[in-house]
């Protein structure tokens, strides 16, 4: 979630002032041994979440993992994704807080967040279920 607060309209990792942001810049920005990096960038790319390897050394975001810009410009059917709306400055307050030691904690958070019924706000085992009438 915090790398995709970086993404660009374009699907690029950028910072906010629209300078790129490749590999070691990354490594940086994330605070990461440069070993638990690279398997943790191996890892991205393997599952298809970021792509690497552009003449520029750009590193791109899959547009169906996390996507910035309007829904309509969108380009594929939102509704055949389960989505939420993030907001970069909140994420990026949290992932600096919790950085070091104490990450696992805010792991666990992110961890529950498929959980979370949108309509109730609560911790469910189907957080697509429907709200029942009251009794």
């Amino acid at each position: 979630m915090f790398i995709g607060t970086y993404t660009n309209y374009d699907g690029r990792l950028q910072h906010d002032n629209g300078r790129p942001i490749e590999r070691n810049t990354l490594e940086r920005l994330l605070n990461m041994s440069r070993a638990r990096f690279s398997e943790f960038f191996r890892k991205l790319i393997t599952e298809g979440i970021v792509t690497d390897g552009d003449e520029h050394g750009d590193i791109y975001v899959n547009p169906s993992i996390f996507y910035r810009g309007t829904l309509a410009d969108a380009g594929f059917k939102l509704d055949e994704y389960r989505h939420t709306r993030l907001f970069r400055g909140t994420v990026r307050d949290l992932y600096e807080k919790y950085n070091g030691r104490t990450i696992k904690q805010l792991a666990l958070v992110y961890a529950v967040l498929p959980f979370v019924n949108f309509a109730c706000n609560i911790v469910c085992f189907n957080p697509e279920e429907k709200r029942r009438g009251t009794h």
